[in-house]
């Protein structure tokens, strides 16, 4: 009886040490993977903040394309060819007058004596009090 006791402490001791050997397996596996789960789940955070940034830009795309478009549509107008025709090229409609209106040759004739007669001393009072 003695020897049967013995024994059953022997085995008590190494089921005790197995159990716990592999309740610490377990929870290292817990925590392994609760840990795992929570750098994926901020790493698909960060993702759908991305994919909603990506959004507004292809929404932003979107409009300065219907944007462009509508430009193409109206620099391909007769009107507007025949508006940059007219006014970059200086061509006109057969029977129309071109009409150019200049400056006033006698005002920058006055305008250049003026700053003539006038001394060093008046035009630095220019600068300095405007």
């Amino acid at each position: 009886m003695i020897a049967k006791n013995k024994k059953n402490r022997r085995g008590g001791f190494l089921e005790f040490i197995f159990h716990n050997v592999l309740i610490l397996v377990i929870l290292f596996i817990v925590l392994f993977l609760g840990f795992t789960n929570f750098k994926v789940i901020k790493y698909r955070k960060k993702l759908s903040v991305q994919i909603e940034t990506l959004k507004k830009e292809i929404e932003k795309a979107k409009e300065r394309k219907k944007e462009l478009e509508s430009e193409v549509l109206e620099a391909k107008s007769e009107e507007n060819i025949e508006r940059i025709a007219r006014e970059n090229l200086n061509l006109k409609k057969i029977g129309e007058e071109v009409v150019v209106v200049q400056k006033n040759k006698e005002n920058t004739s006055l305008e250049k004596e003026e700053k003539k007669n006038k001394g060093w001393w008046e035009s630095i009072k220019k600068i300095l009090n405007p």
